[in-house]
């Protein structure tokens, strides 16, 4: 990470509420959760959430990809019901989702049980390019920290004395830092190991051509 980034990252001011779905982040394996696992507050709306995850992303703090959740059919979808099966350009599994929400918009969940969960958002997201369907909700998928994240995060430090976070996301916080710092050191180990273990090589490299020139 180049010394403007780094600097960028640092000089970040977050608001509240960006900072506690960071901290909530922290809580999770691998730094990964569903965005709905991470609300600042219980009260907070799904499209207040969505705008938190853009503007975390926009920083480059997070990763994450919008997964479509509701949907409904267009009339050119309406139109492959006139058609014989074998003349409709979709496939079995397509098929089966454009009849899931011939009566209206349906939730992904509400596609037919016969069409493979891990398919879904494929399905649909080909539909959708094709206007066999229109997109009426969506939804962010697993939410990531980024490298840049995490570097934010280890150069954070709070100040003021508004009482905004819970002990939860305060015990989120020092453990990362525990870990980033066992990390650094693990890291700074090994390049000193190496460093030692190239030494005495140079040393053999340098003594024959000594005894030469002498």
């Amino acid at each position: 990470m180049s010394s403007v980034v780094s600097s960028a990252i640092q000089s970040l001011v977050l608001p509240v509420v960006e900072l506690k779905v960071l901290l909530k982040l922290l809580g999770t394996v691998d730094y990964c959760a569903p965005l709905e696992q991470l609300k600042p507050t219980a009260k907070v709306p799904k499209s207040e959430l969505m705008a938190i995850a853009q503007s975390l992303q926009s920083k480059d703090l997070i990763d994450y990809h919008n997964q479509i959740e509701r949907f409904a059919i267009t009339q050119r979808g309406r139109m492959l019901f006139r058609l014989e099966m074998a003349a409709r350009p979709v496939t079995p599994d397509e098929w089966l989702v454009i009849q899931s929400c011939r009566k209206g918009a349906i939730a992904v969940e509400q596609i037919v049980a016969k069409v493979p969960v891990s398919a879904r958002q494929d399905l649909l997201q080909k539909l959708e390019q094709r206007e066999f369907i229109k997109v009426t909700g969506r939804g962010a998928a697993d939410v990531q920290l980024t490298q840049a994240g995490k570097a934010f995060l280890r150069s954070y430090r709070p100040t003021g004395c508004q009482a905004v976070l819970s002990l939860d996301l305060l015990t989120n916080y020092l453990n990362f830092m525990v870990l980033a710092e066992a990390v650094e050191i693990e890291v700074e180990a090994d390049e000193g190991d190496e460093q030692a273990a190239a030494q005495p090589l140079c040393q053999e490299e340098q003594g024959p051509q000594i005894a030469a020139i002498a």
